[in-house]
């Protein structure tokens, strides 16, 4: 039997995610894929067995909207896989409106921020004992936006799409400058990914006078397809982009972090919220 490297994976039963599971497959590696819907998922398999007869896929169910379905599936994986190559989250959503989880947080900022951030505190003791080391999110990387640590769940704060995601982006981008921070000595490679504008319809909740600028006019000039956007993280999964950097844009070049990024303070500011959301969750 071939031996495969080990991906974690979530996010990846369409757009983005799903270009570049498939690109997986084809650099030899085995998929433990975390997702909702069955169907997208055996959808996903049928394809990677096109291109390899021999893909190795495996299904977790979760709604990684809530971190109690996520953190059942989670202990089941580090049952399943004694090590991981690869630990790449892109779920995500762009929300409509404000709208909270049943467990009581803004639903963006779950699934796309506090549910990454329990998986990556759950697996990286698994990563770290692997041959590749890599963490990579998909995420707005150096966007410099503001995390409402007094308001999360914008309950008190007029509610803007943009806000919103620029929110997650932001704690996306210090939980894993926290990360490189602090494991860099163990030969850890950790990358937050932008994307940039991409043809996936993340956006259709959005009011339509704001899709009709993103996608119409300004995506006219910038909007890229998802098997073009999913080159830039394959690359740097395959190599062939070589960096130190950990903030990454579309053009997979190096992003610097802002001053109040970089800071310790502000990163430890940004766990501490994160395990004061989880802690009454698990």
């Amino acid at each position: 039997m071939r031996k495969q490297k080990i991906a974690v994976l979530t996010g990846v039963t369409s757009g983005i995610g799903k270009e570049v599971a498939l690109g997986l497959v084809k650099l030899n590696y085995e998929l433990f894929i975390i997702a909702r819907n069955e169907k997208k998922f055996e959808l996903l398999k049928r394809k990677a067995l096109t291109i390899d007869k021999m893909a190795s896929l495996h299904f977790y169910q979760a709604d990684l909207c809530l971190v109690k379905s996520t953190s059942s599936v989670l202990a089941r994986i580090k049952r399943d896989v004694a090590c991981i190559d690869l630990l790449y989250q892109s779920a995500g959503l762009i929300p409509g409106k404000i709208e909270l989880t049943q467990e009581g947080i803004e639903k963006t900022f779950a699934v796309s921020y506090l549910t990454r951030y329990l998986i990556l505190k759950a697996l990286l003791p698994l990563v770290i004992e692997s041959n590749e080391k890599m963490i990579l999110n998909m995420a707005g990387a150096g966007q410099n936006g503001r995390i409402n640590f007094e308001d999360i769940n914008f309950q008190n704060t007029k509610f803007s799409p943009i806000k919103v995601v620029k929110q997650f982006q932001q704690a996306n981008d210090a939980m894993i400058l926290d990360i490189h921070n602090k494991y860099k000595s163990d030969g850890l490679k950790v990358y937050c990914l932008r994307p940039g504008l991409v043809d996936t319809g993340i956006h259709d909740g959005w009011p339509k006078y704001l899709r009709f600028f993103i996608t119409k006019v300004f995506g006219a000039f910038f909007m890229v397809s998802a098997d073009k956007a999913a080159k830039i993280p394959l690359s740097i999964v395959d190599g062939t982009i070589k960096t130190d950097g950990v903030l990454i844009n579309e053009k997979g070049k190096t992003v610097k972090p802002s001053k109040l990024l970089s800071g310790t303070d502000y990163q430890n500011q940004v766990i501490q919220i994160s395990e004061q959301l989880l802690k009454p969750l698990i």
